[in-house]
């Protein structure tokens, strides 16, 4: 056996060592493009070489033969399977990179475009601009996706270099020949998790580039089609070839969307049908047993279930676009009619009627921007979850992304679709009310939105209060100073405020993270000092705020009375539970880690908070426990001065037993049981004769930590069982003597089967 597991060991030494490797790094801050492509082209190859250096089924007899989990075959070569594959597609996206960073070069010396010569021309650069200003919109959203996934890899990859740099320590710290190899096999692991972590950053890294680029394209284009527009002047509505090209161009998009929602009907009749058929195989292979088969039918099932609603939304939404087509085709032609008879009638109608529409579509982009964010959102927790290990569901939830990522790719081509449309009734309305309004009375509306200015303004600057301070100089004079405290400085204060909590509850935590990490602290100690560092931070953030909008501390005090008589009488139960948690932290006799007992619940003490603290029950649940309880209730703390803890229980026998045969079984099945400590050793003694067993005692030392006393005893207990059935011992079962009491004597007649 021995022979056969240096064998496999030696197999794997030499994938041991193709993964055994820092991480990569990345090439140089301003890199050229060569050497970015030969640096992908490098990791790319070393993955390949780790994913090929492993083999399922002698990675599988390792594990075997180490005591480990067989299942993490899989996981070794997942994570070998998702470097390859981000890195390949890294690769992609840096060939897409180069090209389009020569496209953005090539559009900054292109010369720019010609103003348009017709009104038709002028439309068709209008909804190009629309265009634009969606598809910019899109790319900002896109690139906080991306930059929010890069986030999330890189604080996949740190975590997963502290795995490995602790199980590298751990394992360095092994002398055993068979405990080295277990831990060989665990820091393989640990590195190729670390490699994945690594290609899933340069890849989150490359595509934020690639976005940031395409962003870049899409407003130099942008750019130069609005100086176009520009440049050809002011052009109007009301123009007999531009109406009649309107309508025109109406009719053709009615058409086309008819034939896409004709066409999206029938793939959603499709995909209603997989459905059916896909629960029918799933519930036929649930009553089989084919468990992987179902679960895989499932998954199918949810993807296509995702495509049929997509299919579903897009429906609507063209069909009500349609709709608001119609709409605008009436606004057109009432626009011909005005043109041919200017009437302040006419363009009444026309603004009336764009009002009613904008007001109508308006909603659809609302709607549809919320399905698109979140359909990102979705896709974002998608490309977030970790591969799965099974080969099929893999490739079910490669399907689910593709599916989300066609979603959001439909559903942003609508968009600019609305916006143009929206743009378009918000310059009818626009133009009709020039129609309809004199000079003097769009200065009037001037003038009314420059008092509407004003009134905000007033209504900021506007004084709730005054307050006095008094100054002493050195030569004892007195100078009395006024402050006016207005809503602008009040209302400004309070968002500061607010960004200043939070940003000092982030800053504590990270520095107390920190020196947690460096010192190795007590977590009581460095929980105390996270809460001491946030009031202060808060503190000094506070008075800078206050001084900062020249605010003085005195505006507040007409809120001593009010606040002092609040604590008094509503927040006595706050207070008391704030002041006890101080006394908790301070006293340290319930820390962190701690199995205590408290009003009935036992469990592990799991955060010490500064209203109430955290207990984990023997199940799982946790109880919120208010820190006055802990200082005012009788409280049991199994690990105040030691971990350590005895635990006995009785045992009996039938008489006759053996007494020393069965204290020596006894023994042995406490011995047996790992969790119990060798010191101070487990005792077992001939207790006393019972009523009817011969009764014997049981008792151990079991250490609290990460150890649950009643698996203990019930391991204990269960080996006592197994080992007096092998030795035929008879463990006691309670006997009941009936007596009955009757004035005759009972008659007891034997009836053989014959008579019967």
């Amino acid at each position: 056996m021995k022979r056969s597991l240096l064998l496999v060991f030696s197999l794997l030494y030499g994938a041991i060592l193709a993964v055994a490797q820092p991480a990569p790094t990345e090439p140089s801050p301003t890199p050229s493009a060569a050497e970015k492509k030969d640096w992908l082209a490098d990791q790319l190859e070393a993955a390949r070489q780790r994913e090929n250096a492993l083999n399922e089924k002698t990675l599988t007899e390792a594990l075997q033969k180490n005591g480990l989990p067989t299942e993490q075959a899989a996981d070794f070569l997942a994570a070998a399977n998702e470097a390859v594959r981000n890195y390949q597609t890294a690769s992609d996206t840096l060939t897409l990179i180069q090209n389009n960073e020569r496209a953005l070069q090539a559009l900054q010396t292109e010369p720019p475009p010609k103003a348009p010569a017709n009104d038709q021309e002028s439309d068709a650069m209008r909804e190009k601009i629309n265009t634009l200003r969606q598809q910019i919109q899109t790319e900002d959203t896109q690139v906080q996706l991306d930059q929010s996934i890069l986030s999330r890899s890189q604080t996949r990859l740190d975590s997963a270099e502290q795995d490995l740099r602790r199980i590298q320590q751990e394992a360095d710290a092994i002398t055993d020949p068979a405990q080295k190899q277990r831990s060989a096999l665990q820091v393989q692991l640990a590195q190729l998790r670390r490699d994945a972590a690594a290609s899933a950053v340069s890849l989150a890294d490359w595509r934020v580039t690639l976005d940031q680029i395409d962003r870049s394209i899409v407003s130099l284009n942008l750019s130069r089609t609005e100086k176009a527009l520009a440049a050809a002047g002011q052009d109007t509505i009301f123009n007999r070839q531009r109406a009649e090209s309107a309508l025109t161009r109406i009719e053709q998009t009615q058409n086309a969307t008819r034939s896409r929602i004709e066409a999206m009907r029938k793939i959603a009749a499709g995909l209603n049908d997989s459905i059916a058929n896909l629960s029918k195989q799933r519930e036929e292979a649930k009553k089989a047993g084919r468990e992987k088969e179902a679960i895989s039918l499932a998954t199918q099932e949810a993807v296509v279930t995702e495509a049929a609603s997509v299919a579903n939304k897009i429906i609507q939404t063209e069909e009500g676009l349609l709709t608001e087509w119609a709409k605008i085709q009436a606004i057109w032609k009432l626009t011909l009619a005005a043109i041919a008879k200017p009437e302040s009638t006419s363009y009444e109608a026309i603004k009336t009627q764009s009002t009613q529409a904008l007001s109508d579509i308006e909603p659809w982009r609302e709607q549809l921007r919320r399905s698109l964010q979140d359909t990102q959102r979705r896709l974002e927790e998608a490309q977030a979850e970790a591969p799965a290990r099974d080969a099929e569901l893999r490739k079910q939830q490669e399907a689910r992304l593709d599916a989300l990522r066609k979603r959001a790719t439909q559903l942003s081509e609508l968009v600019p679709t609305v916006d143009s449309v929206i743009a378009l009734q918000q310059q009818m309305i626009s133009e009709s009310r020039e129609r309809l309004a004199s000079q003097s009375i769009a200065e009037k509306a001037a003038l009314s939105a420059e008092n509407l200015g004003n009134l905000i303004r007033n209504a900021w600057n506007k004084e709730l209060f005054i307050t006095t301070d008094k100054i002493t100089d050195s030569t004892g004079n007195v100078t009395t100073r006024q402050h006016a405290v207005s809503l602008g400085k009040l209302l400004s204060a309070l968002v500061w405020l607010v960004l200043a909590f939070a940003l000092s509850k982030v800053v504590s935590r990270t520095v107390c993270n920190r020196i947690q990490t460096r010192f190795s602290l007590d977590p009581v100690r460095v929980s105390a000092l996270e809460k001491a560092l946030f009031v202060a931070i808060l503190a000094i953030a506070l008075l800078t705020i206050l001084n900062w909008l020249n605010i003085p501390l005195t505006a507040f005090a007409f809120m001593g009375g009010a606040l002092a008589i609040g604590i008094g009488f509503g927040a006595q139960t706050l207070v008391n539970n704030f002041i006890s948690g101080l006394i908790l932290l301070a006293e340290r006799r319930i820390k962190v880690g701690d199995t205590i007992e408290v009003d009935g619940h036992t469990g592990s003490v799991l955060n010490l908070g500064t209203r109430c603290s955290r207990v984990r029950k023997g199940n799982g649940s946790e109880v919120l426990v208010p820190n006055s309880y802990l200082l005012e209730k009788n409280v049991v703390n199994w690990t105040l001065t030691d971990y350590r803890h005895a635990f006995d229980f009785a045992v009996g026998l039938s008489y006759g037993t053996d007494i020393s045969k069965a204290i020596a079984l006894l023994h042995s099945a406490v011995d047996a049981e790992g969790k119990v400590l060798k010191s101070p050793a487990p005792v077992v003694f001939f207790e006393d004769f019972g009523s009817q067993a011969l009764i014997f005692r049981v008792s151990y030392w079991v250490d609290l930590r990460g150890t649950d006393n009643r698996v203990v005893g019930s391991n204990i207990r269960t080996r006592i069982a197994q080992l007096c059935q092998e030795q035929d011992i008879q463990i006691s079962a309670p006997n009941q003597d009936l007596r009955l009491h009757t004035p005759d004597a009972i008659r007891v007649r034997m009836i053989s089967q014959d008579s019967e």
